[in-house]
């Protein structure tokens, strides 16, 4: 599972990246990221599978506890990789994320909020791996856990997205 979860992350930073330095589309992205990446995604999963987060909390702060979650793991694995002297990402290029600049560039506000609109894709993903691949939960079109996003008032349900 996560390196499932982990590969899929490697793809899509890769092609960020990519994108990024076009025209030549040549990306830094370190094996760490798949680990990383995975881990980060496998935690939110089984976190957001439980009934008490389902019960008491809706999309909008599923999401927020995804980012949180991620931004934590990427600040505790980017200091252990300095400690190393591994350089796996910086985001101190980021000249007017203040929180780029108080981390030491490991982690960013900018991509808080990239992580925050991701984790409806994450748990999308999470759940239809865990259904397809070992029949446990249920699977729903990606587009229903980001109209909840921003349907924020709504009550959580135990089965999960509402719609």
């Amino acid at each position: 599972m996560i390196f499932t979860i982990g590969s899929i992350y490697f793809l899509i930073e890769g092609f960020w990246r990519g994108f990024q330095n076009w025209p030549s589309l040549v990306a830094e992205v370190s094996l760490w990221m798949l680990l990383i990446g995975g881990l980060s995604g496998v935690i939110n999963g089984k976190i957001n599978k439980s009934d008490f987060i389902r019960s008491n909390f809706n999309a909008f702060f599923q999401s927020l506890l995804f980012c949180l979650i991620v931004t934590s793991i990427e600040f505790v694995s980017g200091n252990i990789f300095s400690f190393f002297n591994i350089k796996i990402w910086g985001y101190l290029h980021l000249k007017y994320d203040w929180l780029a600049q108080i981390s030491g560039g490991h982690i960013s506000f900018t991509f808080m909020l990239f992580w925050f609109l991701l984790a409806p894709l994450g748990y999308w993903l999470y759940d239809t791996i865990t259904y397809r691949f070992f029949g446990v939960g249920n699977t729903y079109k990606l587009s229903e856990p980001y109209i909840q996003l921003f349907q924020f008032w709504r009550k959580p349900n135990i089965q999960g997205w509402l719609i």
